[in-house]
């Protein structure tokens, strides 16, 4: 039967005090934030503010997602490109900063869309470049964790969820207090503005700083070295 290694203690200590990480875990939360319309509300904006029946409704729905999963393998692409062209630290960066401007302005595109094309292409381009973002979050959060890997995505990853729970119960409430006219614009704005917030949270974030610095990322399982 094969050596378990014991489980490595979280460093709260470094984790605590590591800029990028908080930085990395505060991008995921605002891109959630941003982001979670497209599964939270679409459907709903659709029917009630674009009177779409049913069947129009899923037809735009499923375009906008599908996009969404094509921008995966594209981010990744474009992440490694990226790191090679101009080095690790803009290679995550640059990616993260890029695909967040343009999903920015897909929301300005939503906002001005009448037809069900439009609005197809419109947050199929905001759920694609949204996702294209991530393969450089998960390649700067290997850079970061050392020895600690699933320990620390999991802490960023956690706060991206606080994003996507905070999402609704934040858009319903500027929905119902300032949506004066019925048509999401003020909380097709939030949703933007979270984007643009992540915007300037990309560049506090290095990934050639890890969060346990080199000479003390150790075993600290108790479990020998390799």
């Amino acid at each position: 039967q094969a050596l378990r290694e014991p489980p490595r203690r979280f460093p709260w200590r470094h984790a605590l005090r590591s800029r990028s990480l908080w930085m990395a875990s505060l991008y995921q939360t605002t891109t959630n934030i941003g982001w979670a319309f497209l599964v939270n509300s679409l459907s709903t904006y659709l029917k009630t503010v674009k009177h779409m029946d049913d069947t129009v409704n899923g037809q735009v729905s499923s375009v906008a997602l599908f996009l969404g999963i094509v921008g995966l393998p594209l981010g990744g692409m474009l992440t490694d490109w990226w790191s090679k062209k101009h080095g690790v630290r803009a290679g995550r960066m640059m990616p993260l900063v890029v695909t967040r401007i343009i999903a920015v302005a897909a929301y300005f595109w939503v906002m001005a869309a009448d037809t069900p094309l439009q609005m197809a292409l419109a947050f199929g381009a905001l759920a694609m470049f949204v996702d294209m973002g991530m393969p450089a979050m998960w390649a700067l959060m290997q850079d970061i964790s050392g020895r600690h890997q699933a320990q620390l995505f999991g802490w960023a990853n956690m706060w991206g969820n606080f994003g996507a729970g905070l999402q609704p119960m934040i858009v319903g409430y500027i929905l119902i207090h300032y949506d004066k006219n019925n048509d999401y614009q003020e909380g097709l704005l939030f949703c933007a503005g979270a984007l643009i917030a992540s915007i300037v949270i990309a560049f506090f974030i290095n990934a050639d700083e890890p969060v346990v610095p080199v000479e003390e990322d150790v075993d600290t399982s108790g479990a020998p070295s390799h």
